[in-house]
């Protein structure tokens, strides 16, 4: 594959993404390119070591904002003629309403979402705290000479025992959380690049 191949191959890949951050990423690896082949690697071999080109476009695509690609996505190709414009004003109650509606619902659950897995670390503090407290508890009734001092200890260290199993599985959920988010912007974006018919 040559230089220009690569570009071509990529640009195809990323259609959708704005000409400026096109260029400035391309330009970034051309340059690359062109320092392995400064130190006497062939165009063939410097284009093959920086990888499978889907999994370039793919970085590109991480790193390039999601409302960098709407606004890119949303431009108009043409300009709107006077009918066209009278009614997507008349329209705008309707489909500014439905689509506030659709953005409300889905801000709506992504923050349920993450309050749940927040409700959880409220959880984890709380049994850490009771079983902390109950432990501390216990050294107050072993001093005053208390028969319940044996039992407040078990409780508090149980449930220090049990804060730490918590621990353990809320920082997989959270990490689970994380990568379900990164992956549906990541497939936001990619709708964005879908070539057009």
């Amino acid at each position: 594959m040559t230089k220009k191949e690569f570009a071509f191959s990529l640009e195809e890949r990323l259609k959708g993404i704005p000409k400026k951050e096109f260029d400035e990423r391309l330009s970034f690896y051309l340059e690359i390119i062109d320092d392995k082949m400064e130190d006497g690697k062939t165009e063939e071999e410097a284009i093959n070591e920086l990888g499978n080109i889907n999994d370039i476009a793919s970085q590109i695509l991480k790193e390039v904002p999601l409302i960098k690609l709407a606004k890119e996505k949303i431009k108009p190709k043409r300009k709107l003629t006077g009918l066209e414009l009278t009614f997507l004003i008349i329209g705008a109650p309707v489909w500014g309403s439905i689509l506030i509606s659709i953005l409300a619902v889905a801000f709506s659950l992504f923050i349920s979402f993450y309050a749940v897995i927040i409700s959880l670390w409220a959880s984890f503090v709380s049994i850490l705290v009771g079983g902390a407290g109950g432990a501390i508890y216990s050294i107050l009734l072993f001093i005053l000479k208390d028969s319940t001092a044996f039992i407040s200890l078990s409780v508090g260290l149980i449930l220090i025992g049990l804060s730490v199993f918590t621990f353990f599985f809320l920082k997989w959920v959270t990490k689970k959380a994380i990568l379900l988010t990164k992956m549906i912007i990541f497939t936001l974006k990619k709708s964005f690049i879908k070539k057009e018919d």
